[in-house]
Parts: C-alpha cells; structure tokens; sequence
C-alpha cells in the first residue's frame, strides 16, 4: 500500500502545522521551513511500510522530523565549533524548543541510552520532548493509564538526567 493513499490532505496540514509549531520557537537554530521538513520526512517515509491507523502514522512521522533535525544539528556542529558546555546546561531544558543544537544531540544521545533499556520509557520521553503530547495524548497513543506515564517519565527524567550529568562531567578536562 502506497503510503500517500492512506493520507488525507487534512493529515498532511496537520503534519506542516506540526512542523511549523516546532520551528516557530528555535527557527535560528534550524534553516530549514516547516514545510520542507515535511517534505524531507515524507521522502523518507516513502521507503518504509505504511503505519497501521492516524495515531501511529503521526508518532511515525514525528520521529523522522526529530532525525532529520538531529542530522542537520549534527552537521552544523561539525562545520562550527561548538562552545563549551555547562554542566547545569540542561537544567532549563523541558521541550526541543529549549535547546541549541549541542544540547539537541546530548538528549538524542541520552534518550538512545534510555530507549536501549528501557524502551517505553523513551518513547514517552519522545513524545512529550520532541512532539509536545501531554501526559493524556500519551497515555492514549500508547495505550496506558496517565498515572503510568506520569510515573515512567518521572523516571526517564531521572535517568536522563544521570546520562546527561555523566556526558557533561566527561566532557570537561
């Protein structure tokens, strides 16, 4: 099944909205349009298997664009060299938007570590990070109880915030 059959234009609105929302507050971080983050995520969704209904389709998609702005945070630090980094850096953090593109990678890399153990956890992180679904929307995309995502992101919180502490300490001389 071609993936564009089962998307309505309506989706495809709502996805550019979604892209938009998420540049709208760190624009000067990214040159990129919301619109041809779509896109980009689009072609790259092209490749894989078509998601079983709406829900998933958007989680799917929401992780292609947060890649795809790993990737060109990734390749603009490697072109400018990066300032030193803060061990208390992430403390402000609560949203992608909060982030410059060195502390975009650090969590990337954290919520990697996250997902390597615990892999609900990280995509409850995922989602209230890179999307901005509240504590509700993902209890109903995963299909658990608010209390439940409440208490497992209290703890990726926690773990996260043992990775990021032990990224920044090793990052200084």
């Amino acid at each position: 099944m071609d993936l564009a059959a089962g998307v309505l234009p309506e989706d495809y609105l709502r996805l550019r909205r979604m892209a938009r929302a998420k540049l709208r507050q760190y624009a000067f971080h990214h040159s990129i349009q919301a619109t041809d983050l779509v896109h980009l995520a689009w072609l790259k969704m092209e490749d894989h298997s078509t998601p079983s209904d709406k829900e998933h389709f958007f989680s799917y998609a929401s992780v292609v664009m947060r890649n795809i702005l790993v990737d060109r945070a990734r390749k603009r630090l490697r072109q400018v060299e990066a300032a030193e980094a803060h061990p208390d850096a992430m403390d402000s953090v609560q949203s992608a938007d909060d982030c410059n593109d060195s502390q975009l990678i650090q969590m990337d890399e954290a919520l990697a570590k996250l997902g390597e153990h615990y892999p609900q956890c990280s995509e409850m992180v995922h989602l209230r990070f890179f999307v901005g679904l509240s504590n509700q929307e993902i209890a109903k995309v995963l299909s658990s109880s608010e209390r439940t995502v409440k208490r497992k992101l209290a703890f990726a919180k926690a773990f996260l915030a043992k990775v990021l502490l032990k990224h920044s300490v090793g990052a200084t001389p």
